[in-house]
C-alpha cells in the first residue's frame, strides 16, 4: 500500500522577494504562543503592525512568508476556505521603511489543526529521552507526542485535514488537494516538501547515514 502523500509548507525566495526580511514590529511581543494549540481561545486586544526596515527591499508580493510565524495573503485564506480548513487570521499591516504598503493584505496565520502524522510502525526515528528518569520526553504543548531527536523515515498516517501543524516536527502541512488549490490560484513564494522517503528530520544534525 503507497502512502498517503503529503507536504511540509516552506517559504521560497524568488527575485521579487528576498530569503531574509529583517522586520519591526509594533509590540515587543505578541499576544499568543508561537505553537498556540488553540488560537480559537485567545483574546487579541491590539493591532499589528510591521515595518521592513532593509530600505533596499521596495517589493514583498509573497502569498506566504514565515517559519514560526506565518504571514499569508488572501489568496492563502482563499484556499483554506474552500477546503474548510480551521484557522484564525489577524490583520496585520507591512509598510516598507518609506511607508508604502505592498498590494496585498497580510494576516499572521494561525492553525487551528494540530496532528501527529507519523506512522510510528512503520517509521525510523529516535526519542529524546528525560534525563533523570531516562522515559521519553512528551511535547508539552501537543502531548502525548514525544519529542523527537531525529526521524530517519517518517511514514505518514492518513488523515482528512487538508492543512494542519504535524507536531512531530511543528511544522505546516498540508495535503495534495491542498497543495494542487495554492498552485491552480499561482500562489507565489511556496515551497512544497514532500514527505517521502526522502525526507529527513534532523533538528541537531545526528543522522550519521
Amino acid at each position: 500500500m503507497n502512502n498517503p502523500t503529503y507536504y511540509f509548507i516552506t517559504y521560497a525566495a524568488n527575485k521579487g522577494t528576498s530569503e531574509h526580511i529583517p522586520m519591526e514590529i509594533n509590540h515587543p511581543e505578541w499576544e499568543w504562543n508561537t505553537y498556540e494549540p488553540h488560537p480559537d481561545s485567545i483574546t487579541i486586544q491590539k493591532d499589528y503592525k510591521i515595518k521592513i526596515t532593509d530600505r533596499h527591499i521596495k517589493e514583498f508580493n509573497a502569498d506566504f512568508y514565515g517559519t514560526n510565524t506565518y504571514f499569508v495573503s488572501e489568496k492563502f485564506i482563499e484556499a483554506c476556505n474552500e477546503l474548510n480548513v480551521k484557522y484564525r487570521k489577524i490583520p496585520i499591516e507591512i509598510k516598507f521603511s518609506n511607508g508604502e504598503r505592498p498590494p496585498k493584505n497580510y494576516y499572521v496565520f494561525l492553525p487551528a489543526q494540530n496532528l501527529s502524522l507519523l506512522d510510528t510502525e512503520r517509521s525510523i526515528f529516535q526519542e529524546e529521552k528525560d534525563i533523570e528518569t531516562g522515559r521519553p520526553m512528551i511535547n508539552n504543548l501537543f502531548p502525548p507526542t514525544p519529542v523527537y531527536s531525529w526521524i530517519k523515515k517518517f511514514s505518514p498516517l492518513s488523515t482528512e485535514l487538508d492543512l494542519f501543524r504535524c507536531t512531530e516536527t511543528m511544522s505546516l502541512a498540508c495535503s495534495e488537494r491542498f497543495k494542487n488549490k495554492l498552485e491552480q490560484q499561482q500562489a507565489s513564494n511556496i515551497t512544497f516538501q514532500p514527505i517521502d522517503e526522502k525526507y529527513r528530520y534532523d533538528p541537531w544534525g545526528e543522522i550519521t547515514d
